[in-house]
Formats: structure tokens, C-alpha cells, sequence
């Protein structure tokens, strides 16, 4: 299956190999903490998790996250993992 996720579109199997992403076929969480001060409207006086991902492609000059989002740091995760984290 080619993958078509992004923007880029780069058609890669990334069972087999990574995208331009850098990217295999499970995320890759960087960092996730619990974010006591992002969005006061909607996440109230306790805050909200925060979760960030490694191996974007988008690679946008105002990212504030490159450190992570543009490496491969961090540890892979299956969707069960993803979900018990979220």
C-alpha cells in the first residue's frame, strides 16, 4: 500500500521502507506531557495532554517544534499504545 497520508504524497510502502517523513508504518512520539497552559478556553484550569511527533515532512520555517518534529527521536508506538496514551 502506497502511502498518501501528507501533502507530499511520496507513494512509498512504509512497511517495507520509510517516506520522505522518515517515517516507517507505526509514530514515533517524541515527547508527551500533561500542558497546563495551551488553550485555557478549552482545556480548563487542569490542562491538556500534549503529544508531539517526530518525522514531519512539512518542514515549515516557523516551526516551533523542529528539534523533535524534523529527527526520528523519540519511541515508536502501535495504535493500542497510541490510545492508551491519548
Amino acid at each position: 500500500m502506497t502511502c498518501n497520508i501528507c501533502p507530499r504524497k511520496c507513494g512509498v510502502d512504509r512497511e517495507t521502507q520509510k517516506g520522505f517523513c522518515n517515517s516507517g508504518n507505526i509514530a514515533t512520539v517524541a515527547k508527551h506531557m500533561l500542558h497546563k497552559w495551551e488553550e485555557p478556553s478549552i482545556s480548563g484550569y487542569k490542562g491538556s495532554g500534549a503529544v508531539f511527533f517526530s518525522g514531519c515532512n512539512l518542514k515549515c520555517v516557523y516551526c516551533q517544534n523542529r528539534d523533535i518534529s524534523r529527527s526520528a527521536i523519540g519511541e515508536a508506538m502501535n495504535v493500542d499504545q497510541l490510545s492508551d496514551l491519548f
